[in-house]
């Protein structure tokens, strides 16, 4: 993919398991409450298997290594306390994240929201990440933001959701602590993502394997 165009694609793959959030979000007032929470299941497997049956087959191209680049890969992968750092920050946010999206449906539920009312909730968090995710990444290609500052101060404002679910509150207050949470507190992904693919553009893939591990 080319290198301006890095933020959106990511943004793009980045967009697809909140997907899940939207359809897991319909299937509490559409499948779970009139049929049982075992047909939700019964049907998200039908359409995987559907999706996968009429996906075609990748092709796989790429760029050729020169000898060139194969050199200046194989030189000592500098930088590894720093990406450790990014890494463990990484990982508490998006285990703090996780869990909000784990128990908002639950968390509106025990503060009186009618069940397909809190599933609703979880379908509009997703669509608020995969619309901010786009944004966020059409808005650092052909730019250079400071991708870490940015992403530490959305994973900010998911902590101030965090405080927003833990006082209650009403069904429009947990709507707006949802979409905080969803939204800028979730779209800092791909921009740490893009950081560590910038910083370590000759070794990309172990870098972020590394992050994502």
């Amino acid at each position: 993919m080319p290198t301006s165009r890095q933020g959106i694609g990511l943004s793009i793959k980045l967009s697809a398991p909140m997907g899940s959030s939207i359809l897991a979000g319909l299937a509490v007032p559409l499948i779970a409450s009139p049929m049982g929470w075992r047909w939700s299941y019964g049907v998200a497997t039908l359409c995987s298997l559907l999706v996968t049956a009429v996906l075609p087959p990748p092709s796989v191209t790429g760029h050729q290594r020169t000898p060139a680049d194969e050199a200046r890969r194989l030189v000592k992968f500098d930088g590894l306390p720093r990406l450790l750092m990014v890494t463990l920050a990484a990982g508490l946010a998006a285990a703090a994240v996780n869990s909000l999206s784990a128990f908002v449906v639950e968390t509106a539920i025990y503060h009186g929201v009618d069940v397909p009312v809190a599933g609703l909730l979880l379908t509009l968090g997703g669509a608020a990440s995969i619309v901010t995710r786009l944004l966020v990444g059409w808005l650092v290609d052909g730019r250079d933001p400071p991708l870490l500052k940015s992403a530490a101060a959305m994973m900010g404002s998911g902590a101030v959701a965090a405080v927003m679910f833990a006082s209650g509150g009403g069904p429009g207050t947990l709507a707006l602590a949802t979409v905080i949470a969803f939204g800028p507190g979730w779209a800092w992904a791909p921009m740490i993502i893009l950081a560590i693919v910038r910083r370590y553009p000759l070794n990309a893939g172990t870098a972020t394997g590394v992050l994502l591990g």
